[in-house]
């Protein structure tokens, strides 16, 4: 699975999450742990791509 499916696979399970807890997730799944930049990084990608939406300052979610 590439990292921008795992992103919105995560988001689509939990309902939406903030990047620290995609950040879990991604660990929990057996991937690397990223930096904090790693991760806004890889969030970039499917939210560019419209897959996936910033809810407010921190959360975010699976595009509608």
């Amino acid at each position: 699975m590439s990292r921008v499916d795992a992103i919105v696979a995560v988001l689509r399970q939990a309902g939406g999450s903030s990047l620290a807890e995609i950040g879990q997730a991604r660990v929990a799944a057996g991937r690397p742990e990223g930096t904090r930049q790693t991760i806004t990084s890889s969030f970039d990608c499917p939210r560019e791509q419209d897959r996936a939406v910033r809810v407010g300052r921190g959360p975010c979610a699976v595009a509608a």
